[in-house]
């Protein structure tokens, strides 16, 4: 079986992270090929950049579409970086027959990072020549339970709201 890069998108608390978990344990047990489970944000150094963005503790614009757009460049940043880099990017893990099952995507940046119609093309741009998941799993979960779940968090990041 060759291995796959699956993800995961959906509003923040609708359960990506409950089922990637989920799909990359069972994948492991059902193949025996082993799967890594990852995130955008990545974990990697621009990955860390953006979660200090989103927690206020590095200072970006206050401006919210100046704020938006910034976040988009970082995340194109750690995406290109989460997907190519040697020691565990996304590519290396397929090349070494992993399944890929990750959280959030470059579909998410036309989701948060989109306030006007220029948005979309920026976006569009700085994610163009990314590579397509093998499957793409939304989950369609209304935005008051999404709130309902948030609200037992002990932190909030800028996204993380009914907007």
């Amino acid at each position: 079986m060759k291995p796959l890069f699956v993800v995961f998108e959906g509003l923040d608390g609708s359960g990506t992270s409950t089922q990637a978990r989920l799909l990359a344990s069972a994948l492991t047990k059902i193949t025996g090929l082993g799967a890594k489970l990852t995130s955008e944000p990545s974990a990697g150094p621009v990955g860390q950049m953006i979660r200090s963005a989103m927690a206020g503790r590095l200072r970006l614009s206050a401006e919210k579409s100046n704020f938006d757009r910034q976040m988009a460049y970082l995340f194109a940043a750690d995406r290109n970086d989460h997907l190519y880099n040697d020691v565990d990017g996304v590519e290396k893990s397929l090349s070494e027959g992993k399944f890929v099952v990750s959280t959030r995507y470059f579909f998410s940046s036309f989701a948060y990072h989109c306030n006007h119609a220029e948005d979309w093309e920026l976006v569009r741009l700085l994610n163009c020549r990314f590579p397509n998941p093998a499957i793409t799993i939304y989950l369609d979960v209304p935005v008051e339970i999404s709130l309902q779940r948030l609200s037992a968090r002990s932190h909030l990041d800028a996204y993380e709201n009914a907007a």
